[in-house]
């Protein structure tokens, strides 16, 4: 885990900004996948995240989450790293994401 930390902290230093909210989690069940709840629930956050004076969000995916949809809805992918986790290789992407 602290190879994952020092990712997310790397990539914070450099990309984060104050007028980004951080998106920490969005969890959507293998059941739901596909039915635009994902979608639904990242619009959502970026409307309050609007609503509260920030220009979008900064947030961290890796490649065992559909992390494809921060693509489709047009996410800036401004880094990727690879990682182990558990003997498994990750490869670890910071996205932002603003409407401006």
């Amino acid at each position: 885990m602290d190879n994952l930390y020092g990712v997310y902290n790397r990539s914070a230093s450099v990309y984060k900004s104050p007028d980004l909210a951080e998106l920490s989690l969005i969890i959507v069940g293998k059941g739901c996948r596909g039915s635009g709840l994902g979608k639904e629930l990242l619009l959502e956050a970026m409307r309050i995240t609007e609503s509260n004076g920030k220009k979008g969000l900064f947030f961290y995916t890796d490649t065992d989450c559909n992390y494809g949809i921060y693509d489709y809805l047009g996410a800036d992918r401004v880094s990727e790293d690879k990682i182990m986790c558990a003997g498994e290789e990750l490869t670890v992407y910071c996205y932002r994401w603003s409407n401006a």
